[in-house]
């Protein structure tokens, strides 16, 4: 046989699809053997990112057609995502190398904003870029969050003084107070907040520690004043007859006689403004009976004292006095 038989040996790398081979032209050899023998092959080992080459045995021709095919498939890396807490998480890629990743399913995260998915964990660099950048070894992708901001509204609800700014904050911080209420409404006291203007149901009190009470982004989330009327010391001659009532609070002083009801407007559970009662009998007329609903003290005790004070009223009380001719 003759040894001088030219054979041909081509070197084929897998499509990243994974389709089909395409010839490396560069890298195709024409060689010399010996008829009916066994070609000489040697697969190419400077192929990065592929595996040893293959090919089929066979024989070389006497005519000088002998063609042998080294084909080189692809690795294929896994691709994992870390969706950092968002649902639903991704599943798992299996990529040929310099292939390119599938995108992934759209993710969320309660109170975070989605930022892409990145090649290292402190999302250095760029965000990966589906539609060009390619796969060459194993590769953990990140997701990236950002904690929405979101700004509390408070509105005075009906009041007649002050102002507030609106409060940022930022979801999933630590709990920080709510600013200090500085609306004012005249003849009312401040409660708390509510979350619905025609509520009296109080959420939040002043300066409550709150967070996350909304996650959408860049979203408004509106606090209610809640305002109750402050207490009312009502007093009173009863019958009418007898004599007269006067009541001293704050520096002011009203009287009542006759049938007329006078009133005050106080500070709600104040420890410093009392409000005093003072007994004055007509000539002829003595004192008979204290009465207070409600109150600290019972219908006819201590009859013969003249003047009468009750402290840090809380509610709406009735006073009155009867005398006896």
């Amino acid at each position: 046989p003759r040894n001088d038989t030219q054979y041909i040996v081509k070197h084929l790398k897998q499509d990243v699809t994974g389709s089909g081979y395409t010839e490396v032209v560069t890298e195709r050899e024409t060689l010399q053997g010996t008829t009916d023998a066994a070609p000489t092959v040697t697969p190419k080992t400077t192929y990065q990112g592929f595996k040893p080459g293959t090919y089929t045995s066979t024989t070389i021709a006497g005519n000088g057609s002998t063609v042998v095919e080294v084909k080189y498939d692809r690795m294929q890396y896994t691709v994992s995502f870390n969706a950092n807490g968002g649902t639903p998480a991704p599943s798992t890629q299996s990529v040929r190398y310099e292939g390119k990743v599938s995108t992934p399913s759209t993710i969320s995260k309660t109170g975070y904003t989605f930022g892409g998915w990145y090649k290292y964990y402190n999302y250095t660099g760029t965000a990966w870029n589906f539609a060009s950048d390619q796969v060459i070894s194993y590769t953990n992708l990140y997701a990236k969050w950002t904690a929405n901001t979101y700004k509390v509204h408070f509105d005075g609800n009906g009041h007649t003084g002050g102002s507030m700014p609106d409060q940022t904050f930022t979801y999933d911080e630590a709990s920080k107070p709510l600013s200090q209420n500085t609306f004012t409404k005249t003849d009312y006291r401040f409660t708390g907040w509510t979350t619905s203007s025609g509520s009296s149901t109080v959420v939040h009190t002043d300066k409550k520690s709150v967070n996350n009470l909304t996650a959408e982004p860049n979203g408004t989330f509106n606090l209610y004043a809640v305002w109750v009327p402050l207490p009312k010391v009502r007093f009173k001659v009863e019958g009418g007859i007898g004599g007269k009532l006067k009541c001293t609070y704050d520096g002011t002083t009203q009287e009542a006689s006759g049938n007329t009801e006078k009133y005050f407007i106080v500070e709600y559970d104040s420890i410093s403004k009392n409000a005093t009662f003072t007994a004055v009998p007509d000539s002829g007329w003595a004192l008979d009976e204290w009465h207070i609903n409600p109150g600290p003290f019972n219908d006819g005790s201590q009859s013969t004292d003249l003047q009468r004070a009750v402290t840090r009223i809380v509610s709406d009380v009735t006073v009155t006095v009867k005398f006896r001719h």
